[in-house]
């Protein structure tokens, strides 16, 4: 299916509450900081197929970056065709704010 880049973008943003103007400090693709009125008009024009079967449409290194959140480009497989591209949203986990003793990193229950 036809993906509109700018329409996905908007809609993943509004998912979790965040407006691309005000929220969003940074956009990165390859490893570079590009403007983000550059990358909301070439994502405007960017229609892409979002189901691939060996390779991604929009380049995987693509991050859009806020104060304590960020997305970035994933698929994830479907059973009937192949994968569907799109993005993957992650927060910054919250920081505890009281320290505890613990005996061992090990999964059981000896850490509490």
């Amino acid at each position: 299916m036809k993906v509109n880049l700018w329409q996905e973008t908007e809609a993943a943003l509004k998912e979790h509450d965040i407006d691309f103007d005000r929220d969003v400090n940074n956009v990165v693709i390859n490893g570079h900081l590009i403007n983000k009125g550059d990358f909301m008009r070439l994502a405007e024009r960017t229609n892409y197929e979002d189901v691939y079967a060996t390779k991604f449409e929009i380049n995987p290194t693509l991050m859009i970056v806020g104060g304590t959140w960020w997305m970035k480009r994933s698929s994830s497989p479907s059973q009937s065709i192949g994968s569907v591209e799109g993005w993957e949203f992650h927060r910054q986990p919250e920081v505890p704010v009281v320290y505890k003793e613990i005996k061992t990193l090990m999964n059981t229950k000896k850490y509490e």
